[in-house]
């Protein structure tokens, strides 16, 4: 017996015209980055101490602050993490000590250290040289539009008290001193 092989071969030729072989399709992605503060208030060892004063006392500087320029050591040190993106307007107040004897506007403060020296000529990394302000019990603006560079930051509030001349209540008084930092108008 004899095998036949049959083998057929059918070649058929195929195009494709305007097919796509790959799809891209693209469309838009969106985020909001939110305004974002965070700023830390840390006072000295102790707290504000002015410690014990007679009457007629001027510029007592509270007991854990030291120093002016490079080498200092604020009553309060005030910072800005990184990741603060925004500038900040920061402001202080305080509440009285005792109103009619010893106002909170008997308490002064300054951004080096160097108190008598006004106009300051230690050029802080915050904002340049400050004048010297007064306490009151609203809000006074300390710095305005404080840095918002990629880094953080840190700076200082020293205080110094008057007590004024003429007759106190002896005794013990306390005050709050206030800091707020907000998005610069």
């Amino acid at each position: 017996m004899k095998k036949i092989g049959f083998l057929a071969l059918v070649i058929t030729s195929l195009v494709l015209v305007g097919v796509v072989i790959a799809v891209e399709v693209s469309t838009t992605a969106a985020v909001t980055v939110n305004e974002y503060i965070s700023f830390t208030v840390t006072p000295c060892t102790g707290g504000i101490d002015f410690g014990d004063l007679d009457p007629g006392t001027t510029d007592a500087k509270a007991g854990c602050q030291s120093g002016a320029g490079v080498s200092q050591v604020a009553a309060i040190a005030l910072s800005a993490d990184a990741v603060t993106n925004v500038p900040l307007d920061v402001s202080v107040k305080g509440t009285d000590f005792l109103a009619t004897y010893l106002p909170v506007t008997k308490v002064e403060y300054d951004d080096d250290g160097a108190l008598l020296v006004d106009p300051d000529t230690f050029t802080n990394v915050c904002n340049g040289a400050l004048t010297k302000g007064t306490l009151s019990t609203g809000y006074v603006e300390y710095w305005s539009s404080v840095k918002n560079a990629a880094a953080a930051w840190s700076c200082g509030l020293w205080y110094w008290i008057d007590i004024p001349s003429g007759y106190i209540p002896a005794g013990d008084y306390s005050s709050t001193f206030y800091v707020q930092a907000l998005k610069a108008a």
